[in-house]
């Protein structure tokens, strides 16, 4: 019996033992990794949890890619540029090509307790689904995990997040000039009080902090927020950003506002 319970306490060490060594190998890899002397890929984490995980490297590739790169990537090979025209010839083939890639992520988000109930300012976790460009998806998983995790106020409302969409031609449309019509932008809270697109200038902090406290105040974009740091982050551009006297402050794109891949690394570089 001795024998026995001696036979399996070394077997026990044993495995101690090995899962100790692995344990520490790991931790001195991603420690190298950390410091940038190695690169693990995969293994290294921008956003994780249980709603997924993006590796450092696919993101800094993505981020880093030239125009033409980004519209092949977009467009499955078909296009190396933005198109000049609202409406290009080629339109039907440009849907094609870009639905042919559509995939939808499931991201999470704060959202009201009680919709309702405006002067309920309790929040809780509600996984959203989006439809996006499956060349830019790890991106926005990221950038959606990155913001639910490092901002509790920013509450995204029901039936207002939207990324995917064939652009119409109407008031602030741009059919094939659009980024939402490739799956590179995406709108949140569009509200005409609160982040609309038009001549409305997005509130400075302190105007932000001396609104009301009520739901349409955490559903607000504002300069300096939490969120536009994270755009930053992934080079998008905020809407509230453009030059000229016209916002549009639902929105963030990744492509499509007038600077080139070039100039967004530069403008975004710290």
């Amino acid at each position: 019996m001795l024998k026995k319970i001696r036979k399996y306490m070394k077997i026990g060490i044993t495995i101690l033992t090995i899962i100790t060594i692995v344990s520490s190998i790991v931790g001195l890899l991603m420690l190298l990794d950390s410091l940038n002397l190695i690169d693990l890929g995969g293994l290294t984490e921008v956003s994780s949890g249980s709603f997924g995980t993006v590796t450092d490297a696919e993101i800094k590739d993505l981020l880093t890619m030239s125009d033409e790169e980004v519209w092949r990537g977009l467009t499955g090979g078909l296009l190396s540029e933005k198109p000049t025209e609202t409406l290009p010839s080629n339109a039907s083939q440009i849907t094609a090509a870009v639905e042919s890639q559509l995939e939808t992520i499931t991201v999470p988000t704060w959202a009201w307790e009680n919709e309702g109930d405006t002067t309920n300012l309790n929040k809780v976790t509600k996984n959203r689904s989006i439809q996006v460009n499956k060349f830019l998806a790890k991106l926005w998983t990221a950038f959606f995990t990155d913001l639910y995790n490092a901002d509790k106020n920013f509450v995204i409302a029901e039936g207002s997040i939207g990324c995917y969409r064939v652009d119409g031609t109407g008031y602030g449309q741009i059919g094939y000039r659009s980024a939402h019509t490739y799956g590179a932008a995406i709108d949140l809270n569009w509200y005409e009080d609160g982040n609309p697109y038009g001549s409305q200038q997005p509130y400075t902090k302190e105007e932000w902090e001396a609104l009301p406290e009520n739901h349409l105040k955490y559903q607000i974009i504002y300069v300096g927020s939490p969120i536009v740091e994270i755009a930053h982050k992934y080079t998008l551009l905020w809407g509230g950003e453009w030059n000229g006297t016209t916002k549009d402050i639902m929105h963030f794109s990744f492509v499509c506002d007038g600077k080139t891949r070039a100039e967004r690394i530069q403008l975004f570089a710290n």
